[in-house]
Parts: C-alpha cells; structure tokens; sequence
C-alpha cells in the first residue's frame, strides 16, 4: 500500500512541476481585458495617449486580496483642467515575472500586472473654435461671424 501512495504522490507531483512549467513558458496569455469609451458630447481638439503599467497584489492562491493599485491617482497625473479622458483600456495579465514570483513563493504571494492604456482629449469651450473649422471659414469679422451656421460654432 505504500508503495501505491508513493506512485500517486510521484505522479501528483509530476503533474504539478508540468503545470507550473507550462503557466510560465505562456505567462502573459492569461488576461482580462476592459475597454470603456464615453458617450461624448463635447468636441476635442486633441486626444493625448497615455499608459500606465501597475500590480496588483495578492496573498493565498490568490484568494486574498492585498493592495490593489489606485487608478485615480494614476490618472491624476495625466489630467489636466479642461481636458477629460475619453477612452480607458484596462488590461490585467499574468507575465512570465508574476508567475515565477507565485512559483518560488509556492502560491503564497501572486502578483498580477495591471497596464492602464487610453486617451486624453482636450475640451473645446463654447468660446472657441477647433483648428480644423478655422481652415474651413474665410475670415472671421464680425459679420461673418452672425453668418456662421451652428455646425460651426463648438
């Protein structure tokens, strides 16, 4: 009977190693992806793309939540008065580093990376009126200016 128990572990055992071996050769294939686009009624008159690459932490098999990253003062630093962002990508994944840290620390400690990608766009005000319309309008005097059609104005 105890030879029977030593084959089984054996083989629990290869089949573990096998696994752990294949989770970090495809490190990075295991990903959640969330994309939020606003529904916009402003116009922008340019759009800034920025990224952010952060960890996530947990504890236990991943069961217990450690801290996680604080998307708002993340995105702090990108925004500026007047601008707002109008495309927000969220992409968490496990490399081939967060799987090999998970492994040493026998599934004790797992990170997960989290990238932020999306875009800044600047606001137009009602007082302005964007590049791209400016080259589609001869002359901007005063008269000219009552003559616009509100397509024109922002």
């Amino acid at each position: 009977m105890d030879e029977n128990m030593a084959r089984q572990a054996g083989c629990l055992g290869l089949i573990s190693i096998v696994f752990v071996i294949v989770t970090i050769i495809v490190g990075g294939v295991f990903r959640t992806e969330v994309v939020y686009t606003p529904a916009l009624s402003e116009r922008y008159v340019s759009e800034v793309p920025f990224e952010e690459t952060m960890t996530a932490r947990h504890w236990v098999f991943g069961i217990i939540r450690g801290k996680q990253p604080d998307l708002q003062t993340q995105l702090a630093k990108y925004l500026r008065p007047g601008e707002q962002i109008t495309q927000l990508t969220i992409t968490t994944r496990h490399t081939f580093t967060d799987n090999l840290v998970a492994t040493i620390t026998l599934l004790i400690y797992c990170p997960v990376t989290v990238d932020v990608r999306g875009k800044i766009g600047r606001m137009v005000t009602s007082l302005l009126l964007a590049p791209a319309i400016l080259r589609e309008v001869p002359a901007l005097e005063p008269s000219g200016m009552r003559s616009l059609s509100p397509q024109y104005l922002i």
